[in-house]
C-alpha cells in the first residue's frame, strides 16, 4: 500500500485535505490520481476561493480498509539523507565563520519552528484518545517536537564547538 499518504496531519474523519502543521498538501495530485483509480478515495466538489470548484478527498469504505492494514505494516527502510548531518561532515573544509552562520540560521529555523508547534500542541487540551481521529495528529505532533528539540540541542553544541575553536 505505498500509495498512501506520508503526511496523515489531514486524515481526520477520513477526509484528505491540506492543513496540519505545515499547511501543505496531504498528498501529491499524481498520487491522489492512482488512489483514486485504484477506489480506495473519491471526491466531491466544493465551491472554492477561485473560479474553480475545490475537491475535497475522502476515503472510501475499501480505502479505509486498505489505510487500517497499511497502518500496521512495519515502515519500509529508507536511506537517511540529511543534507545538514553532510555538512557537518564536512564542514572541516569551510571557513567557520560561515560554517557557524549557517548553523545559527539553522537553529533559529527549528526555534521558530519549535514555537509553532508548542502553539499547535496547546490547542489541543491534552492528548486525545486512541480511537479519536486526532489521535495521528497528536501522536505525528510529538514526534515533530521531539525531532526540533533535538535539531536545536544539536546546532548549539555544534556552535558551542565552532566557537570555542574560534
Amino acid at each position: 500500500m505505498q500509495a498512501l499518504p506520508r503526511d496523515h496531519h489531514g486524515l481526520a474523519g477520513g477526509r484528505l485535505r491540506g492543513g496540519g502543521l505545515g499547511g501543505g498538501e496531504v498528498v501529491r495530485a499524481a498520487e491522489l490520481q492512482k488512489l483514486r483509480a485504484a477506489g480506495l478515495v473519491a471526491y466531491e466538489s466544493e465551491h472554492g476561493p477561485g473560479p474553480q470548484d475545490k475537491k475535497v478527498y475522502h476515503l472510501t469504505p475499501e480505502g479505509r480498509r486498505a489505510l487500517r492494514g497499511w497502518v500496521t505494516e512495519p515502515p519500509r527502510e529508507r536511506p537517511e539523507r540529511d543534507e545538514l548531518v553532510l555538512k557537518a561532515y564536512a564542514s572541516w573544509l569551510a571557513e567557520p565563520g560561515m560554517v557557524r552562520r549557517m548553523f545559527a540560521e539553522q537553529r533559529a529555523a527549528h526555534e521558530e519552528r519549535l514555537a509553532e508547534y508548542e502553539r499547535h500542541e496547546a490547542s489541543f487540551g491534552g492528548p486525545p484518545a486512541l480511537g479519536d481521529p486526532r489521535f495521528g495528529n497528536y501522536a505525528t505532533l510529538l514526534c515533530g517536537l521531539g525531532y526540533e528539540r533535538h535539531r536545536i540541542e544539536w546546532c548549539r553544541w555544534m556552535l558551542s564547538r565552532l566557537d570555542e575553536d574560534a
